[in-house]
Formats: C-alpha cells, sequence, structure tokens
C-alpha cells in the first residue's frame, strides 16, 4: 500500500479548506512551535525562486525534542488536548494545513518527513541537532503573500520566546491591563473525549490598532470590544478555530467592562459591547458608565 501523508485524500482536504483566509495555514505552524519548550520561533514566506506563482513557507524552532509525531490517523489522540494552557488539540490542524501544500517537509532531531506532491510520503535519516524545521511549497499570488505577512505580524508571542517574521522581529505588546476570571474551556474525559468544562484563567488586554480575540497569542477572530484580548487557556472553537460562540463573547465583554470601566471616555461608555455588557455587568461597572 503507498505510504501517503496521511490516511485521507488529500486533495478533497484541501477542497474543503481552499474558501479559507490561508493565514490559518501560519496560525497552525506557529501554535506547533509554541506548544513546545522554544527559545525562539522564526518564519519566513518568501516567492518560490524556481516555481512561479508559488510561496516558499518555512518554520523554524528550537525546541529540544524537536517535532514529536505525525500520526498517521486523522483523529488520532493529540497530547495536547488535555493541557488547558496549550493550543493543540484535535491534531487534525496540521492536517489541514499540511493539505494546502504542494509539497512540504520536516525535519527535526529524530529525522525527516518529506511530503511529495504525488501525495504520497517518505523518510529519511537527515536530522539536525536542534529544534524543528518546517517547509513547504504552496500555491499564492504576491497580494496574498504580503496579506499574510502582515496578518502574521499579530499574533503575539509567549514572554521570552523571539518571534521574528520573514526577518523583522515581532515584539510582545505592552500589558495594559490583566485580570482573572472563570471561562468556559475545553479538556479531555479519561476515555479521551473533548467535553466543555470551567476555570479560572489570566486574561490579558493589549491597546493595538486592530483587535482580536487571542487563544495564548494566536488570533482568533477580530472583535468590536475597544481592546485585543489574550485568553491564556484553551478556548471552545470550532474545528476551523476561527469564531467563538455569542455567550462566551458576553462572558468576555462583561469581564472587560467590570475591569475597565473607570478608565472609559464618553465616546467610549457608548459603544455597543458596552452596552450589551452592561446587563450583567457588576453594580460599580454600570455606575461608572452612568457617571461618565
Amino acid at each position: 500500500m503507498k505510504n501517503t501523508w496521511f490516511e485521507i485524500n488529500k486533495k478533497g482536504l484541501q477542497q474543503i479548506q481552499n474558501d479559507k483566509n490561508k493565514f490559518f495555514i501560519i496560525k497552525e505552524l506557529v501554535s506547533n512551535s509554541f506548544d513546545e519548550n522554544i527559545n525562539k520561533c522564526e518564519v519566513k514566506i518568501s516567492k518560490s525562486t524556481k516555481q512561479p506563482n508559488y510561496v516558499v513557507i518555512n518554520v523554524y524552532d528550537d525546541s529540544k525534542e524537536g517535532f514529536k509525531d505525525l500520526n498517521d490517523s486523522l483523529f488520532a489522540n493529540s497530547y495536547k488536548k488535555g493541557n488547558f494552557e496549550q493550543r493543540g488539540r484535535f491534531n487534525i490542524g496540521e492536517k489541514f494545513a499540511l493539505s494546502m501544500f504542494k509539497s512540504a517537509s520536516i525535519t527535526s532531531t529524530k529525522g525527516k518527513v518529506i511530503f511529495k506532491e504525488d501525495g504520497s510520503r517518505s523518510k529519511s535519516n537527515t536530522k539536525i541537532p536542534l529544534g524543528t524545521i518546517f517547509s513547504g511549497l504552496i500555491k499564492m499570488t504576491q497580494t496574498e503573500m504580503l496579506e499574510l505577512i502582515h496578518q502574521s505580524k499579530n499574533i503575539i508571542p509567549p514572554k521570552d520566546v523571539k518571534f521574528i517574521m520573514s526577518n523583522k522581529d515581532i515584539y510582545r505588546p505592552e500589558i495594559y491591563k490583566s485580570f482573572v476570571e472563570e471561562l468556559p474551556s475545553v479538556t479531555s474525559d479519561e476515555n479521551g473525549n473533548l467535553v466543555r468544562t470551567k476555570r479560572k484563567t489570566n486574561i490579558e488586554l493589549f491597546k493595538m490598532d486592530e483587535h482580536f480575540i487571542y487563544e495564548m497569542g494566536i488570533p482568533v477572530v477580530s472583535t468590536d470590544i475597544g481592546f485585543s484580548i489574550n485568553v491564556n487557556q484553551k478556548i471552545p472553537l470550532s474545528k476551523d478555530r476561527d469564531n467563538v460562540s455569542p455567550s462566551y463573547l458576553k462572558k468576555l465583554k462583561t469581564y472587560i467592562l467590570n475591569h475597565t470601566s473607570s478608565d472609559l471616555s464618553e465616546e467610549e461608555t457608548k459603544s455597543s459591547w458596552v452596552q450589551e455588557a452592561l446587563e450583567n455587568a457588576d453594580t460599580h461597572a454600570v455606575k461608572d458608565v452612568i457617571d461618565v
């Protein structure tokens, strides 16, 4: 039997993802790096010098252990999914990302896996002493490539991790305010099934040009809230990991108003997110808004 990339139809999986913003590819690859014990993650996105209309994406991290495993089974258990403070949960995101490439390779401390254009896969004994290098060739226009680089600069790296995007250092922004509140999250039960739960976590607010809800530094969805919000635990998301539920969003708005009400200007108190948050806000927050 042919040793395929993974035991599904690569073309079919690619068709499912084709209409998505290709930023999901970078988010998946960078998430894998951020979940490891690293000091550095570097992403390079550049036009292919050999194939017109194609772009090369390289992602390197300096994890001592390197890439753990590329499991053949599409829905195999992920070692990350029971850990609240790791981004992975489905062990499927990297398959979605891989399916978009014409060819790719992963080189690590344990060897090299080569994903060929015909959909087959092979291994070699090529190793590197430290970390993991992902390299992939993907069809992309110049406009798409530049937009991908721009979007990638919105990633917030973990503390003490040097993050480089196309030769430019991306720094962690200054925290405007942080607080601890209880939010829904995701874990796994004794049978390995994903289940919803609740736990307290640290929530960080940033004043940035573009506003997003983040899952541990990875942008999930843009928001009309006047801050970027980084939730430092797993957020209950769809398999595409690109949105939050209305009830989750309402909880966030309420918590943020409770912790920022005394700082808001008159104009900010008139915004739609504040008006929605007032419904469940603490008494002091309601008073602050009324006073303003």
